[in-house]
């Protein structure tokens, strides 16, 4: 277990990203339910949403820069340790 997160809904907790190594015959690999995090949208909301987006653009990352730096430390992580 990598990180969690808690329903708004319900108030339970969730798995948000989980890495696994195997048994030793197969790879690293990374689950994860937090696809949005990494998407250019949340990056940078002045660039626009994509279509198929409907909820109105969040503002964290212009407010607290710090934010995208750990989204962006989490993807140079995981992709090192997946290429590892």
């Amino acid at each position: 277990m990598i990180a969690t997160g808690t329903s708004q809904s319900t108030g339970r907790e969730f798995n948000l990203i989980v890495a696994f190594e195997g048994d030793g015959t197969v790879g690293r690999g990374i689950a994860e339910s937090s696809f949005h995090h990494l998407c250019d949208y949340n990056w940078n909301t002045r660039a626009g949403a994509p279509s198929f987006v409907v909820d109105p653009p969040a503002d964290e990352v212009i407010r607290d820069p710090r934010r995208l730096e750990d989204v962006k430390t989490y993807v140079r992580n995981a992709a090192r340790w997946l290429g590892a």
